[in-house]
């Protein structure tokens, strides 16, 4: 990848304020609804951001933001999945963290 697609990713993902929250939720995964997940995000930030005009304040903006996100969000290791509605017609989102590609041996791993 290029200097200049790793900066752009960088910049598309610190530009929306959801990628710090994503990111933690992501380390514990996520399963549930947009609604659900949106709620959950909502409590896992400050009134300040929650206010601001780049928060999505309803659950289908954070919808149409995550997909607009996901490619940048798969480079840097958060999978969004939208899953097929349940029995109960619920359409389920998933959020999580992807093991990245394995490096190359390093000294940790010889011992």
């Amino acid at each position: 990848m290029s200097s200049q697609h790793a900066e752009a990713r960088e910049l598309a993902l610190d530009a929306p304020p959801l990628y710090g929250p994503l990111a933690e939720l992501a380390r514990e995964g996520f399963t549930g609804t947009v609604a659900e997940l949106h709620a959950r995000l909502d409590s896992m930030i400050g009134d300040g951001l929650r206010r601001s005009a780049r928060w999505p304040k309803a659950p289908n903006i954070l919808s149409n933001a995550l997909r607009r996100m996901a490619t940048n969000l798969r480079e840097a290791g958060i999978e969004i999945e939208f899953n097929r509605p349940d029995h109960g017609g619920r359409k389920i989102v998933s959020v999580r963290t992807i093991s990245a590609i394995p490096k190359t041996s390093s000294a940790s791993s010889a011992v």
